[in-house]
């Protein structure tokens, strides 16, 4: 994404693809042989779900952070006047820019979507700074309106 890092681009095949497994693993459950193999059918079903959750905060957080870079790099105005959430903003760009070369290194999901790796919580941090700015330029953009309402 303009040149700064790669983005995640097929997030629907992702769904649609953990979708049928889950579905698969659901099934499997009715089957008269599902003790043999049930602890790794739970654990693949717990892996999925996790990746499953992984993926929608990952999806929010990519189209918010694209939505934010937009705009704090082209407006010196917006920079200036949310100088604290310009600073927040810069931090938490470094971090994801950082987060997604990783990811572009390691493109084994399982790497990711494990516990261990702890990216769901590190995830939904992401989105509550990029909520709390948003918010904030919400308020800014709501404010410059109302000083220069259109011409009716």
């Amino acid at each position: 994404y303009a040149r700064k890092c790669f983005l995640i681009r097929n997030f629907n095949d992702m769904f649609k693809l953990l979708t049928e497994h889950l579905t698969d693993l659901t099934s499997m459950h009715q089957s008269p042989f599902f003790k043999v193999f049930e602890h790794d059918a739970l654990r693949w079903e717990q892996t999925l779900n996790l990746a499953q959750e992984i993926l929608e905060v990952f999806s929010d957080v990519q189209r918010r952070w694209i939505y934010l870079e937009g705009i704090f790099s082209n407006s010196i105005d917006v920079q200036q006047q949310l100088a604290f959430q310009y600073r927040r903003f810069k931090t938490f760009d470094r971090e994801f820019i950082r987060l997604m070369r990783e990811v572009k290194l390691e493109p084994s999901s399982l790497y990711w979507f494990s516990q261990e790796r702890a990216l769901l919580p590190r995830l939904e941090q992401y989105r509550d700074i990029l909520t709390t700015i948003q918010k904030a330029l919400g308020v800014y953009l709501e404010k410059q309106r109302s000083q220069f309402p259109r011409c009716a």
